[in-house]
């Protein structure tokens, strides 16, 4: 059995780059990995709100915050 390459205690590019194939990995910690799926689910997240609310024609949102602060 081969012993596990020692991952660096700084993930910087440089260094990640010596022990996972490609930027589109999923590297747990502060990574510019981390960083880009962030990005990514947030667009998918916002552009399912934006349709949610041309389907339901209102704000989903702005019902769901009026309703938790007792407007309605």
């Amino acid at each position: 059995m081969q012993p596990s390459p020692r991952i660096p205690s700084r993930l910087d590019s440089a260094s990640v780059a010596k022990y996972y194939d490609t930027t589109n990995d999923w590297i747990p910690g502060w990574t510019e990995q981390a960083e880009r799926w962030n990005g990514r689910l947030a667009m998918v997240g916002f552009v399912i709100s934006i349709v949610t609310e041309a389907l339901v024609g209102h704000s989903v949102f702005a019902s769901t915050l009026a309703q938790w602060l007792g407007l309605r």
